[in-house]
């Protein structure tokens, strides 16, 4: 039986990291910082590693099934977040009043 908590954060941190890698790789800006990148990154391989059922059952998994952590380049290509990201790059530049 699944793990409905676990899907749901693998879920999540997959969203998350497609949308912060094209917001970093495609638009060159930054919403989160890189520390905090690579503490969802390292989040996700644990759980995608110790979950394998959950992380096959999770939205993005070819996107992310040899995902390792190390760069979130290629996710750009792969996946269309670039409406959410120039959504987030915006409300980060109202908040900053730029």
């Amino acid at each position: 039986m699944l793990n409905q908590k676990v899907l749901e954060l693998i879920k999540r941190r997959r969203f998350q990291l497609a949308l912060h890698s094209t917001v970093y790789y495609v638009y060159d800006s930054n919403i989160i910082s890189d520390s905090e990148y690579d503490r969802l990154s390292e989040e996700l391989v644990k759980l995608q590693r110790e979950y394998p059922e959950e992380s096959k059952e999770a939205p993005l998994y070819e996107a992310f099934k040899d995902y390792d952590g190390s760069t979130g380049f290629h996710l750009t290509n792969r996946l269309n977040f670039h409406h959410k990201a120039l959504h987030m790059i915006r409300l980060k530049e109202e908040r900053n009043g730029i």
